[in-house]
């Protein structure tokens, strides 16, 4: 188990270093359009299924298509769904350093208990971090619940 996992605070970054790391990003129309549109779900302007609470299933392939094709790029074609146990994941060609995402309900609680019977599940992020324990392809994981986001690595 890896060790010294702890909660990042927001103000990790001053606002002159994210000015710094960000200067080179050029955010394009379809992200800025994908981007909205998440906000617009989150806020309840835009319903999904009905359900305004964001439930894992109800949002995954939205989730993915909005924010992790649309917004971050990922390939739609070179993202893994349900591999390995994880929500999705996406490993680059040198089979190295992947990333998981595990996907949460809204408002569950990324350090909640969960009724899952196997060990290293116990709460989502502990999940997260057994399943890149098991998977040598996997470095990183981002774990959410739609609204809040955990790096591990």
């Amino acid at each position: 188990m890896r060790k010294g996992l702890e909660e990042i605070p927001a103000t990790m970054f001053s606002d002159e270093k994210i000015a710094s790391l960000t200067s080179q990003v050029q955010i394009n129309k379809t992200q800025k359009k994908s981007i909205q549109k998440w906000k617009s779900i989150l806020d309840g302007d835009i319903s999904l299924a009905g359900n305004p609470n964001l439930q894992e299933t109800h949002t995954r392939t939205i989730f993915a298509n909005t924010i992790l094709h649309e917004v971050l790029g990922y390939p739609e074609n070179e993202l893994r769904e349900e591999e390995n146990n994880t929500d999705y994941s996406w490993i680059p060609k040198s089979n190295n350093h992947g990333i998981l995402f595990e996907l949460k309900s809204r408002n569950k609680g990324l350090n909640a208990y969960q009724h899952y019977r196997g060990a290293g599940q116990e709460t989502p992020i502990q999940q997260a971090i057994t399943y890149i324990e098991k998977n040598s392809e996997l470095d990183y994981a981002i774990v959410t619940d739609f609204e809040r986001f955990v790096l591990i690595t």
